[in-house]
């Protein structure tokens, strides 16, 4: 229980670092971002799996590492109107994205418990032009006072952007 306080610590931390703005024309100031759109899907029980659609938003601080926001909804299976959303934190190499999902689900009559979730995720990605990276990714979901605890499967493109202001 206590790396799980140390890393929730973390991860809300993180939100209060500063991006190292880039100089770019004069006052205009650029910092990198990405958006990850993402199908997963994991099982809620024996019997059940559930298919997710949704997004992450990242903000680098480095080259390499990030931390944003993430959220997905139910596109197949039983439960319509669940959903996930929380935090991010990860690391990025040119073909390896590996992260950690912190954050809250529920709904659709899942057996979740409190909603309370972690869910660290490895992908491997190919470059399809600069700004766009075609992945798969594995990870393993687990509710901490719920009955859900899978691995998870998904496919994904991520987006990569200059954020001009």
């Amino acid at each position: 229980m206590q790396w799980l306080i140390a890393a929730l610590i973390a991860g809300f931390s993180l939100s209060s670092v500063s991006q190292k703005p880039v100089p770019f024309l004069g006052q205009v100031q650029a910092s990198r971002e990405s958006f990850l759109v993402n199908f997963k899907s994991y099982n809620l029980s024996s019997s059940e799996s559930i298919g997710l659609y949704g997004g992450e938003h990242y903000r680098f601080w480095d080259d390499h590492g990030y931390w944003g926001e993430y959220g997905y909804g139910a596109l197949s299976g039983k439960r319509s109107g669940y959903l996930e959303g929380g935090v991010v934190v990860g690391y990025q190499w040119p073909f390896l994205n590996a992260r950690l999902l912190v954050g809250a689900g529920g709904g659709g009559g899942a057996a979740q418990g409190g909603g309370f979730m972690v869910n660290p995720i490895v992908s491997l990605g190919y470059p399809i032009t600069h700004e766009l990276v075609l992945g798969v990714e594995t990870g393993y979901i687990h509710f901490m006072n719920g009955n859900i605890s899978s691995p998870t499967f998904g496919i994904g493109a991520t987006f990569t952007f200059w954020n001009l202001y």
